[in-house]
């Protein structure tokens, strides 16, 4: 770790959880569908708000921001995916053709991902395959890309 960062049990209270994954996109709903119907995600809460730091995602002040909250079907972490209301986003890069730095990606763990690859039937970054990690752990991954070209790695554990 380079010697300007501090180390985080040097970081007095600081227990950070990870609450809200956000997505922006052009079609909340049509993303919406894609994550509950490949995933089981459930929308939790749908609001329309305005934007309240509005230079700091480049919108207009009298944008409308539709936001879908969805719930996994296991943990705690929800799913955000926010569209502006009757415009649509300027493009940006795809995981498929952007540089690695300032992308993002999801990993989601499935107990069947049988069950995903018999309901996907998009384009795959990358088919099923066996790895291990470190520790020895097996599991099989794979690539999708999200309706929006944004990678998710499908992750089953199986030892």
């Amino acid at each position: 770790m380079p010697p300007d960062l501090p180390v985080m049990s040097a970081i007095s209270g600081l227990r950070p959880t990870l609450a809200r994954m956000s997505l922006w996109t052009d079609d909340a709903d049509r993303l919406a569908r894609f994550y509950a119907d490949l995933f089981g995600f459930e929308i939790a809460a749908r609001t329309t708000l305005q934007p309240m730091a509005s230079e700091a995602w480049h919108l207009e002040a009298d944008d409308l921001i539709e936001v879908l909250l969805l719930r996994a079907p296991r943990g705690d972490t929800e799913l955000g995916i926010s569209a502006v209301k009757g415009r649509a986003l300027p493009p940006g890069p795809t995981m498929r053709e952007a540089p690695l730095a300032g992308s993002a990606y999801l990993v989601l763990y499935v107990p069947d991902l049988d069950a995903v690859i018999a309901r996907f039937g998009g384009d795959y970054n990358r088919k099923p395959k066996r790895l291990s990690d470190p520790q020895g752990r097996v599991y099989y991954e794979m690539a999708i890309y999200d309706p929006d070209g944004r990678v998710l790695l499908v992750v089953e554990d199986v030892v």
